[in-house]
């Protein structure tokens, strides 16, 4: 990348190979440096530091809310649900599968890779290796066997609300933290209330929609835009941490705070005290 797109290179992480692998796909594609492409989209009228301008004027985002603890209540459920219709003979069943054809193949199974990653696969690693070849049946299962589901049941619940997180976090970021020209407003709809669907989210979304086909403000104001600066991806090399590269201006500063940076300060302060 770094030969024939030095600007996006210097864009992206060294270890981020998705994003890598994908800036050559498009070069590959184009014939021309993604960098480029980017930059000529960002500078077309409307366009900005964040990206080109809207497709669409007229858009508006409906992002439904809800109370963490509640959410977090749902989410949990959710697992249990899954778990109740088959989650564990399904992933048994393509755990078995799966190893059958690799057989075939003679490829040993990469449990740090691909589908073994996703949720609810990763969580259950150990159980399914135990359970390799034999039969399951959670009444008649060992005590060490039940642990080991149980503490797979948790962590997916876990992952589970960290991933509902970080959904959250990435509609703020994408929408909330960017500017008009950039991004559309974004309406929130409070689903905490189940039984109070109708009036808070439904009726609510059409009222704001109806009001914005004609032209006229909502009753209910977008949710309010904090913009950050679009230093994300601003290079940094921590030559005291054995040159870790190090992207944004928000994510340096964390690595000056962090407890590797300031170890690694201490150790080299130790080093100098020593040579003098």
């Amino acid at each position: 990348l770094r030969e024939v797109d030095p600007a996006m290179a210097d864009r992206l992480h060294p270890s981020d190979s998705r994003k890598i692998a994908r800036s050559l796909q498009v070069y590959d594609q184009h014939g021309r440096p993604h960098s480029k492409i980017l930059q000529e989209q960002q500078q077309r009228q409307g366009g900005s530091a964040y990206g080109g301008p809207q497709r669409y004027e007229d858009t508006c985002v409906f992002w439904l809310q809800c109370q963490r603890e509640v959410l977090n209540e749902r989410l949990d459920s959710r697992v249990d649900e899954m778990l109740d219709r088959g989650l564990i003979e399904e992933l048994l069943d393509f755990h078995r599968e799966y190893n059958h054809v690799l057989e075939k193949k003679d490829v040993d199974t990469k449990y740090t890779e691909g589908i073994f990653q996703s949720i609810g696969f990763k969580e259950f690693h150990e159980f399914l290796v135990k359970q390799e070849g034999k039969q399951f049946d959670k009444s008649n299962a060992s005590k060490e066997n039940q642990e080991i589901l149980r503490t797979g049941v948790e962590n997916m619940k876990t992952v589970t609300r960290r991933y509902a997180k970080k959904q959250m976090t990435w509609v703020r970021n994408r929408f909330l933290a960017r500017p008009s020209s950039s991004a559309p407003d974004v309406y929130g709809l409070d689903a905490t209330d189940l039984e109070k669907w109708e009036s808070n989210v439904l009726k609510t979304a059409l009222d704001i929609l109806d009001k914005l086909i004609k032209g006229e403000s909502p009753l209910i104001n977008p949710l309010t835009r904090v913009v950050l600066q679009d230093d994300r991806h601003a290079r940094h090399v921590c030559e005291i941490c054995d040159n870790r590269i190090i992207l944004g201006e928000e994510n340096w500063k964390k690595h000056l705070r962090s407890r590797s940076h300031k170890w690694h300060v201490k150790r080299e302060e130790r080093n100098r005290h020593q040579s003098s």
